[in-house]
């Protein structure tokens, strides 16, 4: 409660009860006498100089103000008993309470481990296990991270977890650092800002000393100087000459890279060939001073005539070739040639010219006469040729032969000069029915729009020969088909798909021909 008074109104008859107020050394007035009485449950600081107020009774914990327990009875006093009235100081021990409560007897040092140890072994526990040694008066705690990973473990500040992104970062920051990593190019190589200073020989090739002295050079270079042959290696301070004591400086006269012709050598004992020399000494010599050699043999009339070996009607003697055959004459030729007949079985004599005229007889149309055979056709008719057939039809004045498409020529009359006859085709399917023999060509002019449509042809037994010409007026694709399994160029059908595109065919026995 706030510090002052409590004042409680005259007209109040009733029973006030304070439960566990802290008064705090405020005092309680009233101006009534009775029938008023406070009851205070579990309070504390009341005022030392509480008045005018009797049957103040206290419940439950004892209250005290100043360290005095206390129960107002009169105008002065405060008492610890009721019944005696008598007054006492309360310091807060179990034995000065007036209503002491039972109090359990408090656990030994065993029976609390013992509690303890039975609550934790038979208690849940993720990741760690007890058990209570009852013996050595402790409890053991086992842990086990087996039933654990990483992901329950939270990430702390110091030791990270390892990720991708993490290492790549940690190797792009060593890249190029001491002590750190050393990347390649694009080759694959160790980029050569990344390489120690080398030391490279360098070997240069100088004309003389003047260019030997101007190299700008490093310890370790070697300079060859050509108007001496000198070699020289720079120490870091001077060109210093090295090479093979005594050797040789210069070949007849030249230095340098040398190059000689027998024109820069003086003949000595060995002399050199000459045109004049070799025919000179070749003059005095003659096959005796050349030996013979296993191929090329020298010749000798033994070795001439052991060549040559006598055949049928010839005889060698003494290197003499003599021939035992008859000479011919043309008389015995021509009798051994020819035989006057054309009978018997000779394979090697031809027969005589009036044998062979003899031999030949003329037969119709033929005339042989003194050796010279002619052929007539006056006693012929054209009906005498196996594939013309003007019996069975006897030909008319005006009619020509027309194959019939099968196997003849039959005489027929063919109207000369007379047009093709054209056909305009606006309803569909359209079947082209065959025309008349004396018919070579039909043309057909096609109007379907934009309608795909079929034209149908003729049997080719009825048309050998015609001509038949289909034009598309239209943008619609026309499909030309063949009668039953007979063919365009090898296809059952034709088409024409552009508009005033147009086809020539021919009939013919094996089928329709594309022109």
């Amino acid at each position: 409660m706030n510090s002052g008074a409590i004042t409680i109104a005259s007209n109040v008859s009733a029973t006030i009860y304070f439960t566990r107020c802290s008064f705090g050394g405020v005092a309680i007035s009233s101006s009534l006498v009775n029938p008023l009485q406070c009851i205070l449950a579990d309070c504390s600081g009341i005022n030392a100089s509480q008045t005018n107020l009797v049957g103040l009774v206290f419940a439950g914990r004892t209250a005290f103000a100043n360290n005095v327990v206390s129960q107002y009875t009169s105008n002065s006093k405060y008492v610890y008993n009721l019944i005696t009235g008598a007054t006492t100081s309360f310091s807060g021990s179990y034995s000065e309470l007036r209503d002491q409560p039972t109090i359990p007897s408090a656990y030994t040092d065993e029976q609390a481990r013992d509690s303890a140890g039975t609550a934790l072994a038979n208690g849940v526990h993720t990741g760690i296990s007890f058990s209570n040694d009852d013996g050595n008066d402790r409890i053991n705690a086992v842990v086990s991270l087996s039933s654990f990973d990483t992901d329950d473990l939270s990430e702390g500040t110091t030791n990270l977890y390892f990720t991708d992104s993490r290492a790549d970062a940690r190797i792009t920051a060593q890249k190029g650092e001491n002590n750190g990593i050393c990347e390649l190019d694009a080759n694959g190589l160790v980029p050569t800002n990344h390489l120690p200073p080398l030391a490279i020989t360098d070997v240069h090739v100088v004309a003389n000393a003047t260019e030997r002295l101007a190299l700008v050079a490093q310890e370790g270079d070697v300079a060859i100087q050509q108007d001496d042959s000198s070699s020289w290696i720079y120490d870091g301070l001077i060109w210093v000459e090295f090479g093979i004591s005594g050797g040789v400086l210069s070949v007849n006269g030249q230095t340098g890279t040398v190059s000689l012709t027998t024109s820069d050598i003086n003949e000595g004992t060995n002399l050199y060939y000459t045109t004049t020399r070799f025919d000179d000494r070749l003059a005095t010599k003659t096959t005796d001073n050349l030996s013979e050699g296993s191929t090329n043999q020298y010749f000798t009339t033994t070795r001439a005539r052991s060549a040559f070996s006598a055949g049928t009607g010839i005889s060698i003697s003494s290197g003499q070739i003599s021939s035992t055959i008859t000479q011919y004459t043309d008389s015995n030729a021509k009798s051994a040639a020819v035989v006057n007949s054309m009978a018997g079985s000779q394979t090697d004599q031809a027969p005589s010219v009036s044998s062979v005229k003899a031999y030949y007889t003329a037969g119709t149309g033929i005339s042989i006469s003194s050796g010279q055979i002619s052929a007539s056709l006056a006693s012929f008719s054209i009906d005498d040729l196996s594939d013309v057939d003007t019996s069975t039809t006897p030909p008319t004045s005006g009619q020509a032969l027309v194959w019939d498409g099968s196997s003849k020529w039959t005489p027929l009359t063919i109207s000369a000069g007379s047009r093709s006859p054209y056909t305009n085709v606006s309803s569909f399917p359209y079947t082209i029915t065959a025309p008349s023999s004396s018919v070579i060509k039909s043309k057909f002019y096609v109007s379907q729009g934009a309608s795909a449509v079929t034209i149908n042809l003729p049997a080719i037994a009825s048309c050998d020969g015609l001509e038949i010409v289909i034009k598309s007026l239209g943008t619609g694709t026309i499909t030309i088909d063949a009668n039953g399994s007979e063919t365009i160029d090898g296809a059952l059908t034709f088409a024409l798909t552009l508009q005033n595109s147009s086809v020539s065919m021919t009939c013919t026995s094996a089928g329709w021909r594309v022109e």
